[in-house]
């Protein structure tokens, strides 16, 4: 989330002041643009043999031009808890097949499995003022290159599992052999409608969002595999439907006189 602060922050110095007094509503106007979105997607391809459906949320920065191209960058957080075959990655550490884990204590430990990741991008686009109420508004298509990265997240609850227990500098290198920690290169595109309401109170988007990563294992083994991981490029697919609330920054338009 501190990658996301610091991208609104910059967003802000860049877009300039606030309280434009120019209607909307008769001309389409160059504006900075910050959004709050959230994501529901489904994988596809190499990345739906190890997780279901996830959700992620993030933020964006966009400059709509007066010729509404658009250009910016976007920062998403994704997240499940919907794992493929999680009965079976930690196996090897299991008292019995499908059972618990030994605690520091001797007993019963409890280990819970979550899909966490992060995907970010620099987008370019155009915005069609097509039924629309306004010359801000309309349909719009992006594409953006950027980074893919994700992991399944082991969660030690209560720090119980002492294999898993954090050593005294907050980390546990075992971790990396079951996590199946991935990132690359992706693409992303996203077709949708974009509303800026002319009284200003209403601004937001719908999208389709589709996105292909081509990334690669950054580990080297698997422990429950007692494998070397592939080194192949992975076809990391997503698609899903985007939903964003918007804030627009309109810069003040000029005076028409200027004083010493």
């Amino acid at each position: 989330m501190k990658h996301i602060f610091l991208l609104l922050t910059t967003a802000l110095i860049f877009a300039g002041t606030l309280g434009a007094q120019r209607d909307i509503s008769k001309e389409a106007l160059g504006t900075s643009i910050i959004d709050f979105r959230y994501t529901l997607q489904v994988p596809a391809q190499d990345m739906a043999e190890r997780f279901g459906v996830n959700s992620a949320v993030g933020a964006g920065f966009l400059y709509k031009t007066k010729s509404n191209w658009l250009i910016g960058i976007e920062l998403n957080y994704m997240f499940s808890q919907n794992i493929k075959n999680s009965d079976s990655l930690l196996w090897d550490l299991e008292v019995h097949p499908g059972e618990f884990i030994i605690s520091n204590s001797g007993g019963s430990s409890e280990v819970r499995l979550h899909e966490r990741g992060m995907n970010g991008f620099v987008k370019f686009g155009k915005l069609f003022s097509i039924l629309s109420p306004n010359p801000n508004s309309g349909f719009f298509v992006t594409v953006g290159a950027g980074y893919l990265g994700y992991k399944i997240r082991i969660d030690n609850v209560a720090s119980k599992a002492l294999i898993f227990a954090d050593n005294a500098d907050g980390y546990n290198d075992y971790l990396k052999g079951y996590d199946r920690l991935t990132g690359g290169f992706a693409l992303s595109e996203n077709v949708g409608y974009m509303l800026f309401s002319n009284s200003r109170l209403l601004n937001f988007y719908v999208a389709a969002d589709f996105m292909q990563g081509f990334t690669k294992n950054k580990r080297i083994y698997d422990f429950d595999r007692r494998a070397y991981t592939d080194q192949n490029t992975r076809h990391d697919f997503l698609y899903g439907f985007r939903v964003g609330w918007i804030f627009a920054l309109y810069q003040r338009p000029p005076k028409d006189f200027y004083y010493d």
